[in-house]
């Protein structure tokens, strides 16, 4: 249930994987000491240990682990990272 938590798979997903309910995996989850993803709030993203991951070759659901963010955001987040760094690098050339 661990890997599959920390590849992104959703509770429901891996209780339908194990036949158990989602609240089921979730206590497992908590007692195991993993810490939930927050899904519903508003994230709040740290672009500083993000720019660092984005040079590692850890992957969307690894980078969303480290986050505590789901890996689709992770991957927007990488891609408005990416943008931004353009941006910055056209700004930065002489006309």
């Amino acid at each position: 249930m661990i890997a599959m938590y920390k590849e992104g798979k959703s509770l429901r997903e891996i209780g339908e994987s194990v036949g158990k309910s989602h609240v089921t995996v979730m206590n497992r989850l908590k007692r195991l000491g993993i810490e939930m993803r927050s899904k519903g709030k508003p994230c709040t993203i740290d672009w500083d240990r993000l720019r660092k991951l984005s040079k590692t070759d850890a992957t969307r659901s690894e980078i969303g682990y480290l986050l505590n963010i789901a890996p689709s955001t992770a991957g927007k987040a990488l891609i408005k990272l990416k943008e931004q760094d353009l941006a910055q690098s056209k700004s930065n050339q002489p006309a």
